[in-house]
């Protein structure tokens, strides 16, 4: 009878070890699939920032084109542009100011997973012949 209890109480002592050790798997299992999936949140806003500057950066060269074309443009000037319709990449800009002093002001969106992602620039000219010169690029908030 002793034997008997004594097997009974081995077993109660594994069948604790396993529930504790299956426990233990189970908040490790979790806390790494929670930080992967932070991770993957915080790049996918990494890669969208990246292109809504990218966006903002090939409208600035659109908008410089459209001074270079024509040095004497009619202010304030404004276009907004699709630059890629699959990833939802747009841009806009406005040119204000006179020959050869113009100010552009940029902006580029994206929109991923429901959020809109916005980069803008401010851009100032100091002459427009034989070439366009950009006496300041910036980012602004």
């Amino acid at each position: 009878m002793n034997k008997l209890k004594r097997q009974s109480e081995e077993g109660y002592v594994v069948l604790i070890t396993v529930l504790v050790l299956g426990a233990v798997v189970t908040i490790i299992a979790s806390f790494l699939l929670l930080t992967g999936q932070n991770s993957s949140i915080a790049s996918t806003s990494v890669v969208a920032n990246a292109n809504s500057k990218a966006a903002a950066n090939a409208c600035a060269n659109l908008a410089l084109s459209a001074i270079q074309a024509n040095t004497t443009l009619a202010t304030p000037a404004t276009s907004t542009q699709t630059i890629n319709p699959t990833t939802g990449a747009a841009c806009s800009y406005t040119i204000t100011g006179t020959s050869p002093n113009y100010s552009i002001a940029v902006s580029g969106t994206i929109t991923q997973s429901s959020r809109t992602y916005v980069h803008r620039l401010t851009l100032t000219t100091n002459q427009v012949n034989p070439k366009v010169n950009v006496s300041s690029w910036q980012d602004t908030p």
